[in-house]
């Protein structure tokens, strides 16, 4: 029974926020974060990493469509094409208006 618990507890990102208190301090983070997943990720919830995206101030979201926990292999070169566009160009200049 309590593995089940703690099962339910890492699936739910609300509850999976850890007890170290290291969730609470991505929002300090200054340099922009990558966040990447696929969509139909079992062993993740793909929405744990919407809300890591949401907590850091500089992230930026890429989920691979039809894809789960081995996104990587599925879309290896885009993967590494988004990866090394970001390096260069964490987000890319919108014009504001004024």
């Amino acid at each position: 029974m309590a593995q089940a618990g703690a099962l339910a507890g890492y699936l739910n990102s609300e509850k999976s926020k850890g007890l170290d208190g290291t969730y609470e301090r991505l929002g300090d983070l200054k340099i922009p974060v990558p966040v990447a997943q696929g969509s139909d990720d079992k062993m993740i919830p793909t929405i744990n990493s919407f809300h890591l995206q949401q907590k850091v101030p500089n992230g930026q979201l890429f989920i691979y469509p039809n894809s789960g926990h081995g996104f990587l292999y599925h879309y290896a070169d885009l993967f590494a094409k988004q990866v090394n566009t970001f390096q260069l160009c964490p987000f890319p200049k919108v014009a504001q208006s004024h």
